[in-house]
Order: C-alpha cells, then structure tokens, then sequence
C-alpha cells in the first residue's frame, strides 16, 4: 500500500510538471501578418481550476482513483475556494486617456471605439471618477508586460502610461 501511494504521488508530481511546463510565464503578444494588430500567442486560461475541486477532477474522466478524505478536509477545500472567488486581483492596464473637459464623456467613447477597432482582442476599461473621465487598456499580470504593450501603443496614443489596478485576470 505504501509503495502505491508514493507512486501515486511520483505520478502527480510528475503530471503537475508537465502541465507548467506546457504553460508560459506572462501574457505574450505578436502581431497578426495582415497588419499591426496585437494578438495573443497562447489561448491557455490560467483560470480554468478556479473554483474546481481538485478531488473531484481526480475521479472524473474514466480514472479508477478514489481518495479517501475526512469531512473536515473537504469543508476546509470549500471554504478555501469559495474565499479565493472573492479575492481581487492586481495588476497593471495602460491608460490612455483622461480627462475633464467639457467633451471629455464623448471623447473617451471615441477613444474606446477606436482604440477597440485598432486592437480587438485587448480589453478596454472606460471609467468616471468624478471629475475625471478615464480610458485604460489590458489586464497585464506584470509590469513589463504592460511595458511590452504600451510601446506598441506609443505609436497612436502618445500619452499613454501604464498604472497598477484591479484586473481581470488574463489568459497565460
């Protein structure tokens, strides 16, 4: 019995590795051959086990293993994932705009248009924080992938500069 738990536990470890290995650090970008529009070079979701138990996921798909767990773990594992739903996540976004001028509210609506119409798949934050009318852009993990991205950005916004907020979080 001894001997199949360390192997269970090899064969984890090993399965875990694998798993990060296939995945990148950091949100990458690459322009598409068309034209200068950013996309993203990977489509893995880093958030696809939020909110999964773990042992539920072992069961399932045609496995044959069972884990034998007390009452009192498995209401710790569900207290422990509903508390990390409710976590905020910070990051960085590019802001582009701000404003409070009179057009201000008609001019940050152009500039999300725009913006959206230039790069598509980059999400676009229109805020009002009185008296300011804002614009930001992405939801980065660090701050040099925000860099990455406003360098490309510098090119249409010039007064863009990148600013540390509450995001969503991105796909790796």
């Amino acid at each position: 019995m001894r001997k199949l738990v360390i192997c269970l536990a090899a064969f984890m470890c090993v399965w875990a590795f694998g798993e990060l290995s296939a995945q990148t650090l950091g949100r990458e970008w690459e322009t598409n051959g068309q034209d200068s529009t950013l996309v993203p070079k990977t489509v893995l979701l880093d958030s696809t086990l939020v909110g999964v138990s773990v042992f539920d996921m072992i069961g399932s798909g045609g496995s044959h293993v069972v884990v034998n767990r007390s009452v009192a773990v498995d209401s710790a594992f569900t207290r422990y994932l509903q508390n990390n739903l409710k976590k905020k996540r910070h990051g960085y976004r590019i802001r582009i705009f701000f404003d409070n001028k009179q057009d201000a509210r008609n001019k940050s609506e152009s500039i999300k248009n725009d913006f959206t119409g230039y790069y598509p798949l980059i999400p676009v934050y229109r805020t009002y924080a009185n008296p300011y009318f804002k614009v930001a852009v992405g939801d980065f993990r660090t701050k040099s992938d925000a860099i990455k991205i406003l360098n490309e950005i510098k090119r249409l916004y010039p007064n863009a500069f990148v600013i540390k907020d509450v995001i969503n979080y991105p796909a790796l």
